[in-house]
């Protein structure tokens, strides 16, 4: 018996940029944790009186601190890169066309928008059946 499912590639490939946001968001908000202890390792260092407290507390700190920003901007760069694949995604997988039909009493017009991302272009088309 098997339980796993085939599963076709694009299918995977559509949910990397939700994945990526999410781990971005969720890296960002762990340096506000990593934050958090690099401030409370500075208010123990000012609140300290012995020398070789001094220095540990500066140094977890430091270090503290310097990882908090690494983490920050690497989870918003994470974020970032998503959210322009995902544009990217939907500008180029395809063209948006609709057609609206406006009922008359004995002719009827056709609008149709069309839009093209990947050229740029937008028109709309008017038809008018004789």
């Amino acid at each position: 018996m098997c339980l796993l499912s085939e599963q076709p590639a694009q299918s995977r490939i559509n949910k990397l940029p939700t994945l990526m946001f999410v781990s971005g968001i969720g890296l960002s908000v762990s340096s506000f944790y990593l934050n958090k202890s690099a401030q409370d390792s500075y208010d123990n260092y000012l609140r300290t009186a012995f020398q070789s407290e001094i220095k540990k507390y500066r140094q977890d700190y430091r270090r503290i601190q310097t990882a908090s920003v690494v983490v920050a901007r690497a989870g918003l760069s994470i974020a970032g890169l998503s959210l322009i694949i995902s544009i990217w995604k939907q500008a180029t997988d395809s063209v948006v066309s609709h057609q609206l039909t406006l009922p008359q009493t004995d002719t009827s017009i056709g609008l149709s928008p069309q839009v093209d991302l990947v050229k740029r272009e937008a028109k709309v088309v008017w038809r008018k059946e004789f």
